[in-house]
């Protein structure tokens, strides 16, 4: 579930120019105990699972954009007594967001397929589910879906 916007680039506390969106998370079956509760959760994807339209349809390389990788969907968390996870991070730098608004057109999508993991009493890893995570830049938006979650907003004036 999308929580909020945040920023890891803005160390000033303002949400104003975030390009960053918080999400929640809670496994299931919940209950007393919780039965997740001390195991560990991780975010995985190939390369091949990933398509940057905005990368590739856009002069990105020659001013030192980086494309997305399997790494920028990578992290893993601690199972809470409620069952809940984290909260995953999912976004990309302003200035990036901004680059791709003024110089990819129409628009472009970057479409990722990560795959969420727990891990076993055997230290083993068991795929729960897949997600989709879709981040859209179009001149005047930028949004992001994490598979059923959606959130928007336009960071910047558009031009």
């Amino acid at each position: 579930m999308f929580k909020w916007w945040g920023s890891d680039y803005d160390k000033s506390g303002s949400r104003g120019l975030s390009t960053l969106a918080y999400y929640s998370a809670l496994l299931s079956p919940t209950g007393s105990p919780a039965p997740f509760a001390g195991r560990k959760i991780r975010e995985t994807a190939a390369i091949t699972d990933i398509d940057d339209s905005c990368y590739t349809k856009t002069n990105a390389q020659a001013v030192g954009i980086p494309p997305v990788t399997a790494a920028d969907v990578a992290r893993s968390w601690s199972v809470q007594n409620d069952n809940t996870y984290g909260y995953d991070r999912m976004g990309w730098n302003p200035s990036i967001v901004r680059f791709y608004q003024i110089y990819a057109g129409s628009g472009c999508t970057t479409t990722v397929k990560q795959t969420m993991q727990i891990n076993n009493s055997n230290n083993s890893w068991t795929t729960y589910r897949t997600n989709s995570i879709i981040w859209t830049v179009t001149p005047a938006s930028w949004s992001e879906k994490r598979d059923n979650a959606f959130a928007a907003l336009n960071p910047y004036p558009a031009r």
